[in-house]
């Protein structure tokens, strides 16, 4: 056979067809559950998505109690002797008022991310998340847990705390200002003596 009379068009589709075939299944690079189109809706919608939460909440309580009382008993008894007639008599009163009012208040407004913890059968997602910030010596902390319905949550991705339910807002602090809030041992024994 004469290697020169093979034409080299020949010779490159021999090689072709001698390369092994690898196959490509398109069905791997497609995932439905994880898919996220670029111009697509981007709230959260399972395990690990971040949704921010704007937390505007107020709240003020005030009860009032007042009572009044009044009670009255009135006794009396007379007595015939050898010097004349003679009365005793025992009269006991006795009136009370009282008035008593409590009143509290409080706002809170902070915006923080919180992750989904969790997805429930009927798409409803848990939330939770912790912000922690650190100010001149002062630690302020945020937690916040909850339920979110996915309807409540805008397009931005944000829901308001007043649509999460069974939320748990703590805000706590620690640092100067918050322990010159707290009375001391001494002033607290004071003030349980009524001092």
């Amino acid at each position: 056979m004469n290697l020169n009379a093979i034409k080299p068009g020949l010779v490159y589709g021999l090689c072709l067809m001698l390369m092994p075939v690898s196959v490509v299944n398109a069905d791997n690079l497609y995932d439905e559950k994880t898919f996220r189109s670029l111009a697509g809706d981007v709230r959260a919608r399972g395990v690990g998505d971040a949704l921010t939460v704007l937390i505007v909440e107020a709240s003020s309580a005030e009860s009032r109690a007042n009572s009044s009382e009044d009670a009255g008993f009135s006794f009396g008894a007379g007595v015939n002797d050898a010097s004349g007639p003679s009365s005793v008599g025992l009269d006991v009163e006795s009136n009370s008022d009282g008035a008593a009012r409590t009143t509290r208040g409080g706002n809170l407004r902070a915006q923080m991310t919180a992750r989904v913890e969790k997805k429930f059968d009927n798409g409803d997602l848990f939330v939770r998340g912790r912000q922690s910030i650190r100010v001149n010596g002062e630690e302020q902390e945020i937690n916040l847990e909850g339920v979110v319905r996915p309807a409540d949550i805008s397009g931005g991705n944000v829901v308001l705390s007043s649509r999460i339910m069974d939320a748990r807002i703590q805000y706590s602090g620690q640092g100067w200002v918050s322990r010159s809030q707290d009375p001391g041992i001494f002033r607290r024994l004071l003030i349980f003596m009524g001092l």
